[in-house]
């Protein structure tokens, strides 16, 4: 029984009302990179991501999921076709002391769903990892309503190559 009663007041001092969860959306512009570029066009994307904040430390942990997509360049085989991303994914970010503006560093890691509408194509999940670095403004005194800015960079591990771009996000975070 004094086990039990250790666990719970640990989850409760982890979870208490000093913790801060938080809801994320993002949306934003989603730029091909490395060999991704030669295939597709510039994209867009949007994720929601959900955030707990620990006590103690500067630390949150979050799950996310999100949608991106392209049109497949003209020079292409699959020129008017699109190809999209739904990546579902874990991490963490680490959050400077502040007030009115915390910056955070992170990275997620997770599974990517990827099809395109092409005839013939074949759809697949492979791991991903993407780090961030992001910007937090608070736009209300307790921190409950904030403007997030990130940039996320994303790489998709297949056999032999990878899908990689670069995001440019923005959107609000509100808690709980």
């Amino acid at each position: 029984m004094k086990k039990l009663s250790a666990f719970a007041f640990v989850i409760l001092f982890f979870f208490s009302s000093n913790s801060l969860a938080q809801t994320t959306i993002n949306a934003g512009m989603q730029f091909p990179s490395g060999n991704t570029k030669d295939a597709l066009n510039n994209g867009y994307g949007g994720s929601l991501s959900f955030g707990f904040s620990l006590p103690i430390l500067p630390l949150s942990l979050a799950i996310s999921a999100g949608y991106n997509t392209w049109k497949y360049n003209d020079n292409t085989l699959l020129s008017g076709n699109k190809f999209y991303v739904v990546p579902v994914m874990l991490g963490v970010r680490f959050f400077s002391p502040g007030v009115g503006l915390k910056t955070y560093v992170g990275g997620d890691v997770g599974a990517a769903y990827y099809d395109s509408n092409a005839p013939g194509s074949n759809s697949s999940t492979k791991f991903a990892f993407s780090p961030v670095l992001g910007l937090r403004f608070n736009l209300s005194p307790v921190g409950t309503l904030a403007l997030d800015l990130n940039a996320r960079y994303w790489v998709i591990s297949q056999s032999g190559s990878t899908i990689n771009w670069f995001g440019i996000n923005g959107g609000v975070s509100f808690g709980l």
